[in-house]
């Protein structure tokens, strides 16, 4: 059972900034929510408190534990919305950050390896998770809709109920600005589009919108949202959803054969028909053709051979720019899902979205980075930390907070920071430790846990806003992942 405490107001405290700047003050605060946990018996014997930052306010969520079932993972949706809290094999419940509103549930057991069982749909309205038996192809897809004003099915034992389909999933899909999910079944080669309940109005059943059953499916689709990559080549995906949810594209497991499903017109599902020129980079051995992001029903981006294609669907028109820099590369969706960024570590950002393609910044700055980079809602601002020194001094109190925008590209060499979100602004959330090399779960040290909570201005001030007392716990994100610190998303 959870209670709440009283919001309180994040004033700054004088604060040594990057470069040894000595700062103090309220400064602007950051259009972020952000939540890490607290050790058990914060809140008191035999519970455990969330804490809640809020664009510049911070509340607490007192959880009452058991003994045996402490908190074991937090998830924070990527639109930074609902929460969801496992504690126990299978009890969780998820909250909502914005109304309060709080939703008991039983999950599946946790899966110790491999993909997460139990996801967030990409735009934030639906927990999802599956059931399959390989081995007989039996299985299950189960949606819970999570919109204020659903009257959703309840048990005293079981909490709130999910809608389920029986059906066995290959695979699955979200799309990122509608509550709509392509599923790939196991046999058959059959495909569909499916709808959940997203307005009180609105049935409370899975609505089929289109199936069309086409052979050479992908055998596996990794999970949407933004992916990692050591070379560009390894950023393509097999499987795209347009953000509304109507326009699928997707490759055979060799990669060559390209096929298109629109909802507005199943019967036409088949090849996909690309100009001249991408025709002939799929032809090429050596260039070959991978899709990156599908920015809308008409436009998409792909990449051949070190560059990237912006494609028109309805005119053919195509616009090419190179891909620069040094990896790792990043490819991160942004505008809901209607504008892609491809980020390299070393500086250059590139912006894909309905009305071309476009550096956001192609400045490069010597950089080994230390983590994953954040990017404003907007996709006008990024920013990450890095080393500039040599692979021996990772663990040196030395660090580099790098800021790229159209206005160009910002170092700030101070105390090691590990940036949380940053907001349509450019001002940025961040925490300080001795060493930013190694912030996950595994093998955390003393010297790894938050020190404090800062905000970097717009403008390069850098202000203190939270001693972080008592110091966050290190948790799971979810069982087959990475454990962090503090999760954080911008608005």
């Amino acid at each position: 059972m959870l209670a709440h405490a009283s919001w309180r107001t994040l004033c700054a405290r004088s604060a040594l900034g990057l470069g040894g700047l000595l700062v103090s003050g309220c400064e602007p605060s950051v259009s972020a929510r952000a939540v890490w946990l607290g050790p058990v018996g914060e809140g008191g014997s035999g519970s455990q408190t969330i804490h809640v930052f809020d664009q510049g306010q911070v509340r607490d969520l007192v959880v009452h534990v058991g003994e045996t079932e402490p908190i074991l993972s937090l998830r924070l949706d990527r639109r930074g919305r609902g929460l969801l809290v496992r504690s126990g094999e299978q009890r969780a419940a998820w909250i909502d950050l914005h109304d309060d509103r709080r939703l008991p549930i039983l999950l599946p057991p946790p899966n110790l390896v491999g993909v997460a069982n139990v996801a967030f749909a990409e735009d934030g309205s639906a927990l999802i998770w599956t059931d399959f038996d390989p081995a007989t192809l039996v299985g299950s897809l189960s949606v819970l809709p999570v919109g204020p004003g659903l009257l959703l099915e309840s048990s005293p034992t079981d909490g709130v109920r999910p809608l389920v389909r029986a059906v066995a999933p290959r695979w699955w899909l979200s799309a990122s600005a509608a509550p709509v999910a392509l599923i790939a079944e196991a046999e058959g080669g059959r495909v569909g589009l499916w709808r959940w309940p997203s307005d009180p109005n609105d049935a409370m059943v899975l609505r089929e919108l289109a199936t069309a059953t086409r052979s050479g499916l992908p055998s596996d689709v990794p999970p949407s949202g933004p992916r990692k990559c050591g070379f560009p080549s390894d950023c393509v995906v097999q499987v795209g959803l347009d953000p509304a949810g109507e326009l699928a594209m997707f490759a055979d497991d060799s990669g060559v054969d390209w096929q298109r499903f629109d909802v507005r017109a199943p019967d036409q599902a088949g090849l996909l028909n690309f100009p001249s020129e991408l025709d002939e980079l799929i032809a090429s051995t050596e260039a070959g053709l991978g899709l990156i992001h599908v920015l809308d029903r008409d436009h998409s981006l792909w990449l051949s051979s070190g560059l990237l294609h912006w494609w028109d669907h309805r005119t053919d028109e195509l616009r090419s720019l190179p891909v620069l820099g040094d990896g790792p590369f990043h490819v991160v969706g942004i505008d809901r899902g209607r504008g892609v960024l491809f980020i390299s570590m070393s500086g250059p950002v590139l912006r894909g979205d309905s009305e071309g393609l476009r550096p956001v910044s192609l400045v490069t700055t010597p950089c080994l980075p230390a983590g994953d980079p954040v990017v404003s809602a907007d996709g006008g601002w990024v920013a990450w930390t890095c080393f500039s020194e040599a692979i021996s001094e990772l663990s040196a109190t030395q660090g580099v907070v790098v800021r790229v925008s159209a206005l160009g590209l910002d170092r700030y060499a101070g105390v090691p920071m590990t940036p949380l979100a940053i907001d349509d602004q450019g001002h940025l959330l961040l925490f300080s430790g001795e060493s930013i090399a190694n912030d996950s779960l595994d093998g955390v040290d003393a010297q790894d846990v938050p020190r404090n909570l800062f905000v970097l201005s717009r403008e390069g001030v850098l202000t203190r806003v939270d001693e972080l007392e008592p110091a966050p716990v290190a948790v799971f994100v979810d069982s087959s992942e990475f454990g962090a610190f503090i999760q954080a998303v911008s608005f």
